[in-house]
């Protein structure tokens, strides 16, 4: 049964190519199996790497941006049905309404504001949903060692931070979405 995946990265490509490899082999592994996508609408960077691959298969491309992020046509090409919104707060709320779980690949303060305000909304049971953090390169080993610094420091529970988020290779993270869809 196809899910809808939630993808944040960045407006931007980043300093290595293997960000822009992973992200290709995500949007291959949605496409190829029938999975549809929810991104933050704007044709820029990873995110145009992951639509613009993910656009090779017959499946949803949901683009939800801010009206304001939208520039013309040329930012909305891939995207298969897009949702403007007021603000990122009200995207916010779109890729809570129509994603199942969400993916993080690299990206910058915005892909952290994202982050951080689902898992204070899973921490503090608001949501459900499973997110997971592709730690292409070590990116995310800083993010985890504030983590880390948190438990230590007794601000937040080692039992606890298990059950918010995943931070692991893509093909750990695949293999868990696959595990959830089918159970």
């Amino acid at each position: 049964m196809p899910i809808n995946i939630g993808v944040f990265c960045g407006s931007k490509l980043g300093q290595s190519v293997s960000y822009s490899k992973t992200t290709k082999k995500l949007a291959n592994w949605i496409g190829e199996n029938r999975h549809n996508i929810v991104f933050g609408g704007t044709n820029l960077g990873l995110m145009k790497v992951l639509v613009k691959e993910a656009s090779k298969y017959d499946i949803r491309i949901y683009g939800i941006a801010p009206a304001y992020l939208i520039n013309q046509k040329k930012n909305i090409k891939y995207s298969t049905d897009l949702i403007m919104t007021k603000n990122l707060e009200e995207r916010k709320k779109q890729f809570l309404k129509r994603a199942d779980c969400f993916v993080a690949l690299p990206g910058g303060i915005g892909t952290l504001n994202e982050i951080l305000d689902f898992l204070v909304k899973k921490e503090l049971n608001e949501i459900k949903k499973k997110i997971y953090l592709i730690n292409e390169e070590g990116f995310w080993d800083p993010f985890k060692s504030l983590i880390t610094h948190f438990v230590n420091q007794e601000f937040l529970s080692r039992e606890k931070i298990h059950n918010l988020i995943e931070i692991s290779s893509l093909e750990v993270c695949l293999k868990k979405i696959n595990k959830e869809n089918n159970d």
